[in-house]
């Protein structure tokens, strides 16, 4: 899920001030299933989703 989440950040500015080892703490802790972050950039066109399992 680290991975995933630095990966996705990369493709995701606003992220940018997330403490992504946090959020992935969280999240395993919590158990949280699903979407987590949408983000959809007009300008350049693309559209990153990230999902846990």
């Amino acid at each position: 899920m680290d991975w995933g989440l630095r990966i996705g950040a990369q493709f995701a500015p606003e992220m940018a001030g997330y403490d992504l080892q946090e959020l992935g703490r969280v999240l395993r802790e919590d158990g949280v299933d699903g979407k987590i972050v949408d983000v959809i950039d007009d300008q350049d066109d693309e559209h990153v989703e990230i999902y846990v399992d």
